[in-house]
């Protein structure tokens, strides 16, 4: 079964830029979400429970980062 992998992201955030390599060298797929540029996804960002500020990272919906 395939997981959902979402990155909550800001453009000039150092941690953001750690998150999304440390999925890259793990071969992990996900879909980059950069809440500045993206209203929408700042908005679902704010729905999660337990989502702090960027980066979040979720599977299948649930916050696990």
């Amino acid at each position: 079964m395939a997981q959902e992998v979402k990155l909550y992201t800001l453009e000039a955030c150092r941690h953001c830029q750690t998150a999304k390599e440390y999925l890259n060298l793990r071969g992990i797929s996900y879909k980059e979400i950069d809440v500045q540029r993206n209203k929408t996804g700042f908005k679902q960002l704010q729905r999660l429970k337990g989502a702090g500020s960027p980066p979040v990272i979720t599977v299948n919906g649930m916050v696990i980062f």
